[in-house]
């Protein structure tokens, strides 16, 4: 049975369709990858190198209602390899680095946003690849902010599909996280959302590395284990397998010493552990081994962006909560606009010593994205 035809498809190899997911109303969402060519005509490429719209709302997420009509309902898509519905009903998707986007991103859809990419502007009606309305020029300081950036070539490459961890404590600590693994690197993130009055940012944390090939579509099952699905085809993926499907377990006993998230706070950040610090560690020794470095990234018709204005972030006043299962600490000018739209790299060394049990990996770390800071 068709549900929905009423979208383009020209013969082009990268023009995917990703989803369908599925709302508590009945209605599908579905997101269309842009074509990518080096002959321009074949496309309306908006002025990037690579990745264009011959129409059909390539570069859209598109809306099946329940009662079965197609519906346009966001535009500015490039390559949204991952969509998905948190446990809290809202739509997102995970988008791959590429022009117009300076790093890959995870963002919030809601209908008639745009969302970076021109190419998929040509899909507006009575819009032509000449027509003035849908320059970017035009569209640049509307474009939806993306809820978090993934850090290039350290996690994440070409993110995937997300799930979420509803297993009600099954797969240990991480009961709702995001998991999403991405496709060139072969690793899998553990993603926490959330507000800062009505804007989302978050952070990623590393799950685990050197899988078997690259990682597009994780799924819980009932007993709580996570499939991890992978494909390195078309694409390089480290692993070195065309194909793999593997399978984590909790044993249900053994807690990682891992960070858990990662908060914003008005002066920083507090890190959450699932396991409490060493009874005799100071709050002194725990920031000595506290590093935060950020950076920001540009998104333009260039292909990816570099690590902008980088430098190491000052940290100062670590608090141990009571059950020493947190630090809070102060980051330098963090409550200036200077601290906002940037990703900061926060690492936690010598975990080993610091953690108990000591069973964790000698450095933890967590990239957040900053969009707000907390008044």
């Amino acid at each position: 049975m068709t549900v929905c035809d009423d979208y383009g498809f020209h013969g082009n190899y990268h023009e995917y369709t990703h989803g369908p997911v599925r709302d508590e109303a009945g209605n599908y969402y579905f997101t269309l990858n842009l074509c990518h060519s080096d002959n321009l005509r074949a496309s309306y490429h908006a002025g990037g190198a690579y990745m264009g719209s011959m129409g059909g709302y390539r570069g859209w997420c598109c809306r099946v209602t329940s009662a079965g009509v197609f519906e346009p309902y966001a535009s500015g898509i490039r390559s949204p390899a991952g969509l998905g519905i948190d446990p809290d009903g809202r739509l997102l998707y995970a988008e791959n680095q590429g022009e117009y986007m300076g790093s890959s991103k995870l963002s919030y859809l809601y209908k008639d946003h745009f969302y970076g990419h021109p190419s998929s502007l040509v899909s507006l009606p009575g819009m032509k690849p000449d027509s003035p309305e849908i320059a970017y020029d035009k569209w640049q300081k509307s474009t939806e902010v993306s809820a978090l950036w993934f850090p290039y070539e350290k996690l994440s490459n070409s993110p995937g599909n997300p799930t979420w961890d509803l297993s009600g404590g099954k797969f240990g600590p991480f009961g709702r996280q995001m998991f999403i693994g991405d496709q060139t690197l072969s690793t899998l993130m553990r993603i926490t959302t959330e507000k800062v009055g009505e804007v989302d940012q978050g952070c990623i944390i590393p799950f685990a590395s050197k899988l078997s090939s690259g990682v597009m579509r994780p799924c819980f099952l009932p007993d709580g284990s996570l499939f991890v699905g992978q494909t390195g085809r078309g694409w390089q993926a480290y692993g070195g397998n065309e194909s793999s499907l593997q399978r984590i377990f909790w044993d249900g006993k053994t807690t990682a010493a891992e960070i858990q998230r990662v908060a914003v706070t008005p002066s920083g950040f507090e890190i959450f552990l699932t396991t409490p610090m060493a009874e005799t560690l100071t709050a002194e020794e725990t920031l000595a081994n506290i590093s935060v470095e950020s950076w920001s990234y540009l998104d333009s018709p260039q292909y990816g962006s570099d690590e902008n204005e980088k430098h190491p972030d000052s940290v100062s006043s670590a608090v141990i909560s009571a059950d020493r299962k947190s630090v809070k600490f102060n980051v330098e000018n963090f409550a200036t606009p200077a601290a906002i739209n940037r990703i900061y790299a926060i690492k936690l060394t010598n975990a080993k010593q610091l953690l108990t049990p000591a069973n964790a990996r000698d450095k933890l770390e967590a990239y957040y994205t900053v969009r707000a800071v907390p008044r």
